[in-house]
């Protein structure tokens, strides 16, 4: 209800009806409370780290590691004609680290002024505190999409590369790419971007069979991200959204063959891509393969985390912070981390 909609036939003073429009209006704090939307597991392979040891109930039988292994063991034979003796490939075993991190956030409120909290406002703290737990394992992935070009992989490289080694043993020689720049987002440069993520081999010189199905954006180009993949009819042009085989210098109208697929799944609007703060985020886009059931979950990018949240509460008379400073205090604390995952899987695209 609006404040406007509040007659005063003078039952209620000035002051009396400024508090009466505020006793309604209360619910503008819960509108910044909502349900945040969680992204992360749409895009990102989800393992928990905690664990609990045998005959120990509780905190005294938690186990959190510091670090979390991905063993990997990629092939790299593929079958050849039996002449007089068998070959044999090395077995080879690689390893995706990710450091767990102890993430915390709190509030705190002078006793007197959460007493007098008359409208319940800032009795709201224990949604306001769930709200940045749920959006953390967004914004860790969010950060190694952004950070992407610096942070390295399994592989020793960065995790987007125009460069990356296709055997990171040196067990075969060769390179590939999941780095694109000037490609903005069209559906032409999407079209690309499906056809050379289709193409990747592995070390054994065989197809890894991606599919791209996922397209992730910041809320900057969800409209273009539309354009790019939903609409079944588009206009074409030379001018950076060329159709296949197009003329120099033409425009047409013709059917958007990534709407008529479907191989586009879903389009993913991922908020955090923008904390950085940084004009190029605006205009990055990504391409994954987030969906196919033969894969066993999306491997681009990987997420650990304790399932479990810590929360510390002090509002009893003889807590710390109640009885040194007179405030109440409503902290919480999770272990969560995020990392690269397997490159192939995942690619980055500069407007």
């Amino acid at each position: 209800m609006s404040t406007s909609s509040i007659l005063n036939f003078g039952q209620l003073t000035s002051q009396e009806l400024i508090v009466y429009t505020t006793l309604l209006e209360q619910g503008m704090t819960q509108a910044f409370l909502n349900a945040p939307i969680q992204n992360y597991t749409k895009i990102s392979y989800v393992r928990s780290i905690a664990e609990q040891l045998g005959g120990l109930p509780g905190t005294m039988g938690k186990v959190v590691p510091k670090e979390i292994l991905f063993p990997i063991a990629p092939p790299t034979m593929r079958m050849q004609e039996y002449l007089e003796d068998s070959t044999f490939n090395p077995l080879i075993r690689e390893t995706a680290r990710m450091p767990v991190r102890y993430w915390q956030g709190g509030y705190k409120c002078r006793r007197q002024d959460f007493y007098a909290d008359v409208q319940n406002t800032i009795r709201n703290v224990s949604q306001a505190l769930i709200r940045p737990v749920l959006k953390l394992a967004d914004q860790l992935v969010a950060a190694v999409l952004r950070d992407g070009k610096v942070l390295t992989d399994y592989t020793n490289t960065p995790f987007f590369s125009t460069t990356k080694p296709i055997s990171p043993s040196g067990a075969v020689s060769g390179t590939y790419s999941n780095l694109s720049t000037s490609a903005p987002l069209t559906s032409a440069n999407v079209s690309a971007g499906i056809n050379r993520m289709m193409a990747y081999r592995g070390e054994d010189g065989l197809p890894l069979n991606v599919r791209p199905d996922t397209l992730i954006v910041p809320p900057t180009l969800y409209s273009a991200a539309i354009q790019a993949v939903e609409l079944r009819n588009n206009v074409f042009s030379t001018n950076g959204n060329a159709f296949p085989g197009q003329a120099a210098n033409t425009a047409s109208f013709a059917d958007n063959w990534i709407s008529a697929s479907g191989i586009i799944k879903q389009v993913v609007v991922l908020d955090e891509l923008l904390d950085g703060g940084a004009s190029i985020d605006t205009t990055t886009w990504y391409l994954a393969e987030c969906q196919n059931p033969s894969r066993g979950g999306a491997w681009g990018l990987l997420v650990g985390e304790d399932p479990s949240v810590d929360v510390a509460i002090q509002m009893a008379p003889t807590d710390f912070s109640v009885a040194t400073r007179d405030e109440f205090t409503w902290q919480v604390k999770k272990f969560m981390g995020a990392s690269p995952g397997l490159g192939w899987l995942m690619g980055r695209f500069e407007a």
